[in-house]
């Protein structure tokens, strides 16, 4: 459990006592010789008329405070203890990282309940409608519109099952890790995405050691290559390429995708590039991109879990590489 800053004031409100770990969150060096106004220590605003309803008004405190200038929060809370030694006692806890992931989870939800809407549902739906408002009768509409319903179904899966995995990532542990051909899992990841690839006559070429051996966690690994594979074909022009290589050496081993595609604007690069349901921009390309926008942020979760190093370049028209660097083991979890 974090240790928590902790401030007593006296009744002269002077500082009697502050532990190191107030100094740092407040990010002032604070001696209690010779005794000084906590005005000196204290410069938040919120803090402040905490601390002084306390001392003022016997009123103790209990917040959340945003300090701005720092870009941290804290919980404070702020007791007036009325014993032989009267005193004020500050207590901060910082709840930065815990915040962030609050509102992570939040928009993480407000992102989803609005990608579950829009589109595959409301397609779903409005065909369905106009199907049953008479164009059924009409064979070719209902072919048309029944094979419409049917990708529509597709996509809401795949946005089902990804968010299901971000999920799981995020609850579990590090699995299991093992020793894995590379070149193998690489082929066997390739295999499954080659009917995509010919849709759009990319073609998929990797250039990794067949003797190569890493240590890592199959599961996870065949997601990440998978997923960046996917997002390779996706993001392609029409007969572009897509090429994975491997490397190591005694601390680190590699993994690259590159691919020759649409690429993606420089702001949107790292972080907002992983961010859940982010997609690049088809502006330039005219170009319509299926997907749900999970793929990376699915990566960059696994990545995080395995301690890897992601790193992306990319030039818009000309095409994107993201290599992911993982530290060597040779033990198992």
């Amino acid at each position: 459990m974090p240790v928590g800053g902790v401030m007593v004031i006296d009744q002269q409100q002077n500082v009697t006592l502050a532990n190191r770990a107030f100094s740092q969150m407040t990010e002032k060096e604070i001696s209690t010789a010779p005794p000084h106004p906590f005005t000196d220590d204290v410069s938040n605003a919120a803090l402040l008329n905490m601390i002084n309803s306390a001392l003022m008004s016997h009123q103790n405190g209990h917040k959340e405070i945003t300090n701005f200038q720092r870009a941290r929060t804290w919980d404070a809370q702020v007791v007036n203890l009325e014993g032989a030694v009267p005193a004020v006692v500050v207590i901060l806890y910082d709840i930065t990282m815990l915040v962030a992931a609050k509102q992570s989870q939040i928009d993480f939800l407000r992102n989803a309940s609005h990608e579950l809407k829009t589109p595959p549902v409301a397609t779903i739906r409005g065909f369905t409608e106009t199907l049953q408002a008479g164009a059924k009768d009409d064979p070719e509409t209902l072919t048309d519109f029944l094979q419409d319903i049917e990708n529509a179904s597709q996509q809401l899966t795949d946005l089902v099952n990804d968010i299901l995995v971000i999920s799981h990532v995020q609850m579990q542990e590090a699995g299991e890790i093992e020793p894995i051909e590379l070149a193998d899992l690489v082929q066997q990841e390739m295999g499954h995405w080659q009917l995509a690839a010919e849709s759009k006559q990319v073609s998929l070429t990797d250039q990794i050691d067949s003797q190569l051996v890493v240590v890592g966690n199959r599961q996870a690994l065949k997601r990440i290559v998978s997923n960046l594979i996917s997002n390779a074909i996706k993001y392609n022009w029409e007969a572009g390429e897509v090429m994975i290589n491997a490397g190591s050496n005694t601390s680190q081993w590699w993994l690259e995708v590159s691919d020759t595609g649409i690429g993606i604007e420089e702001a949107a690069i790292p972080p907002r590039v992983f961010e859940r349901f982010f997609r690049a921009d088809q502006s330039h390309s005219n170009q319509v991109v299926e997907g749900t926008g999970l793929g990376l942020a699915i990566v960059a979760e696994l990545a995080a879990t395995y301690h890897a190093h992601i790193d992306i370049t990319s030039k818009v028209n000309q095409g994107t590489t993201i290599k992911l660097t993982f530290p060597v083991t040779n033990k198992k979890n």
